[in-house]
């Protein structure tokens, strides 16, 4: 190259191409020193003065120069009798003659000017070279940490009794000052606020760590060994040079990051299975990585049209009309519109229409970077990310047919909460804790699916517990409000299950944590870790806002009277009030006036198998068959008016029911101090309670000699 750019520069062996110049140099990029003997000739002759020439140059210029001569053999012989030709009539340009006059003799250059040119080019395409070695090592370091966690979340699994000998006092410190504590002090799932908005999740201690690390690593791959060249042909300015090396640098490293990003935002990341890691912490990953990639995006693009502008405005105009740099520009809007969309106020807002912009705008972005970097050699990273996406969705689709469209039973319970039951197929798992996403079969939302924790007990059912929102559980409320008896048989598909389930069972002990909805999962454990063994103990805190409330779980709640769980109930308002007036006929028919409404169990055979239903039905009367002989054998005439707190003690005896809210650090660090063996602490509900009993066990992780490890099924979607 600096050979050839030093003979074009001097003088002219082929016509001018405009399509085979170098804008941004003004020298010939094609090969004219294979159809032109006297160019081959001149180049020869500056690769011998320079030493250049040797055997892989031979067969670099054999495999260049091979289809412009087919009747030849284009090897070192053919080379040597051009050159010893060149050598008799070369000539050496002098200093005024005109560059643009079709030479007719080989000529000879100067040494100095191949030098200047040489240092030249290996300074601008030794940058690419070092970036893709920067870009595969940020690969490798990040898939090192992978390898590390995922070898100690593993461990807990493979070599329980391993990890809970790793208990010291130095290993309780460092896993209370960086694996398991939020950032900064408590917050971890309850989103950061700025100017009281909703601003963004705040990571955990060591994720914080980690996503530090990414952004100093690129910032310092984008910052060191940058240097100009004095008489460089192609930058006369340091500025322009140097600049256009951080551009190519920052819009390489960018292409490395775009696979990482696309992975972590996929449900059926094969990562997952390396790591362990819950969908949460990939998520994470998934938007700092976004990040990276707009600004290395934005650097790449504004630099770029800066370096053009600096070389001339003729430059600038002609970039400026190549398909591939209007590509990369569009490109890099677009994925400033999804920063700006994924904010989480407005997600929050509208997750669906969020979701649905999303995917379209990375869509637009894919389709632009792709057309921009193909031309250039490296479209083998947005293939790879068109891969990586498609191979998701198929693997969706095949989730989605293995458990098959199923018949679902949805009921609306306590008024604020869909209850979906759904015959499981038999070759389809679930285990505690784990989630699957629900389409419902219906014309408003049938394309849409939403992740809701299972309850896997049943070997012949699934079940989920379903706080009603907006959007989709609003409609199904809506249609499901219409029906008799409100419940309805819907058309479902079941994508799943996904996540992993927390090893309480390898545990001496387990403390589980639940809040609000979040208590599906949490059962399950209980009653899986109820049968692990007799030397495991299970106590299950469910906190609640009242004894409506418990109207989500009674049947499961029932379950539980037949096993050695501990469980507790904090109920948060308690304020209570008689559930009906009761009016006999001279029938065996039970004429009530609700100050609620009541949701018939089909086998119920008195009264208190009822289940108490939404308070928006107040005043309405219903008729419901009772058994006359066998309620007046329990409660003599008149029977007594039951508040919503009896009926639940009543039918509930094995729970201990407690009103007020708990002191989450008491209750945590007294379990901790009690603990006659290892732990396991995990936790789903309200953010603000995942986040207090998180700061709890940190800030009591040395009260025990014994190992305690907390696991977290909060998974935060928006």
């Amino acid at each position: 190259m600096a050979c050839v750019g030093v003979i074009e520069t001097n003088t002219t062996f082929c016509p001018s191409d405009p399509s085979m110049t170098d804008m941004s140099t003004g020298l010939m990029t094609g090969h004219c020193y294979c159809t032109s003997l006297l160019e081959m000739g001149s180049l020869l002759i500056c690769l011998h003065q320079m030493n250049y020439y040797d055997d892989a140059m031979v067969k670099h210029l054999s495999k260049a120069c091979s289809r412009s001569h087919p009747n030849i053999t284009v090897d070192g012989q053919f080379f040597d009798a051009v050159y010893d030709n060149a050598l008799n009539y070369a000539i050496t340009p002098a200093p005024d003659m005109d560059p643009t006059l079709t030479c007719s003799t080989p000529i000879r250059v100067r040494a100095e000017p191949v030098r200047i040119y040489y240092q030249s080019y290996y300074n601008r395409f030794s940058n690419f070279t070092l970036t893709l070695n920067l870009g595969a090592g940020f690969i490798a370091l990040f898939t090192a940490y992978m390898i590390v966690s995922g070898m100690s979340n593993w461990a807990l699994i493979i070599f329980p009794g391993l990890i809970k000998k790793t208990n010291g006092p130095r290993v309780q410190k460092l896993r209370a000052l960086f694996s398991l504590s939020a950032t900064f002090k408590k917050d971890r799932t309850v989103p950061m606020k700025l100017g009281g908005y909703l601003f963004g999740y705040i990571p955990t201690r060591l994720e914080t760590i980690v996503i530090t690390f990414l952004w100093l690593y690129m910032i310092f791959a984008c910052s060191f060994r940058f240097r100009h060249v004095r008489g460089n042909p192609m930058w006369n300015m340091k500025m322009g040079e140097i600049g256009r090396q951080v551009v190519d640098r920052s819009g390489v490293l960018a292409l490395f990051v775009y696979p990482f990003m696309i992975l972590f935002a996929g449900r059926n990341n094969i990562l997952v299975y390396v790591t362990r890691w819950n969908y949460s912490r990939f998520n994470t990953y998934h938007r700092h990585m976004s990040r990276i990639f707009f600004t290395l995006s934005l650097t790449h693009s504004v630099g770029m049209v800066i370096a053009s502008f600096g070389i001339s405005s003729t430059t600038y105009r002609y970039r400026m009309s190549q398909a591939y740099i209007l590509w990369g520009l569009f490109g890099t809007v677009f994925a400033g519109f999804i920063l700006i969309q994924s904010m989480l106020i407005l997600r929050r807002r509208s997750y669906e229409l969020f979701l649905a912009v999303h995917i379209f705008f990375a869509i637009i972005v894919l389709v632009s970077v792709h057309c921009h970097i193909d031309s250039l050699g490296y479209g083998g990273f947005t293939w790879t990310v068109m891969g990586l996406w498609v191979l998701d969705r198929v693997i969706r689709l095949y989730r989605i047919s293995r458990f098959g469209i199923q018949t679902a039973t949805v009921a609306i319970i306590s008024g604020d909460t869909l209850k979906v039951t759904v015959p499981k197929p038999a070759n389809w798992g679930g285990k505690p804790g784990q989630y699957a996403f629900v389409s419902f079969i219906m014309p408003s939302c049938f394309w849409q699916s939403h992740p809701f924790t299972m309850i896997t007990e049943n070997d012949k059912l699934i079940s989920f517990t379903i706080l009603i929102k907006g959007g989709v559980t609003h409609g199904v409320f809506k249609h499901i409000s219409s029906m008799p008896g409100r419940v309805a048989n819907i058309k479902v598909a079941i994508e799943g299950p996904y996540g992993f389930s927390s090893p309480t069972q390898t545990y001496s002990q387990s403390l589980l944590l639940a809040s609000g909805n979040g208590i599906p999962g949490l059962y399950d454990h209980a009653m899986m870790s109820s049968k692990s063994g007799a030397h495991h103990s299970v106590k299950l805190i469910w906190i609640i806002r009242d004894y409506l409330s418990i109207t989500w779980m009674q049947e499961e709640m029932s379950k539980l009277r037949r096993t050695k769980v501990e469980t507790v109930i904090y109920v948060t308002r308690p304020i209570d009030s008689p559930e009906y007036i009761e009016d006999f006929s001279s029938s065996n028919t039970l004429t009530s006036t609700l100050r609620g409404s009541i949701v018939s169990d089909s086998s119920a055979e008195s009264i208190d198998s009822y289940y108490l239903g939404s308070e928006s039905d107040a005043g309405t009367t219903y008729s419901v068959e009772r058994d006359t002989e066998k309620k007046e054998d329990i409660y003599p005439y008149p029977e007594p008016v039951l508040s919503r707190a009896e009926r639940a003690r009543r039918q509930l005896p094995h729970v201990c029911f407690k009103e007020g809210r708990p002191d989450i650090d008491a209750l945590v660090k007294e379990e901790i101090e009690q603990a006659n063996g290892s732990l396991a602490v995990v936790t789903c509900g309200i953010a603000n309670m995942v986040d207090s009993v998180r700061y709890a066990l940190v800030n009591n992780l040395d009260k025990s000699l014994h190992r305690v490890d907390y696991f977290e099924e909060l998974q935060t979607w928006a």
